[in-house]
């Protein structure tokens, strides 16, 4: 039975998939990626429901419209988004 891991270390894990996959993409595809609530909050290396209020407030780039009731987020802008808001 595998141990319970933390909040961080999944998010981590998940972070390490969405960069291996899109180490195997053309940069200029890999940055216009559509990433769900679930991985941008991974990308970003916040909880689900923090990255909820983030986008409450207007802290994280505008969504795009991918069905009637699903959001998504460009890795591009949230990239981008991030080197922003860590000052770089």
């Amino acid at each position: 039975m595998q141990p319970h891991t933390s909040a961080d270390q999944r998010a981590a894990e998940k972070k390490a998939a969405v960069a291996a996959t899109l180490a195997d993409l053309p940069s200029d595809l890999g940055r216009s990626r559509i990433l769900d609530a679930a991985m941008a909050s991974a990308f970003w290396g916040v909880s689900l429901p923090h990255w909820r209020r983030l986008y409450r407030t207007g802290k994280v780039p505008r969504p795009i419209k991918v069905g009637e009731r699903k959001l998504g987020w460009r890795i591009g802008d949230l990239a981008d988004a991030l080197a922003v808001r860590d000052g770089e």
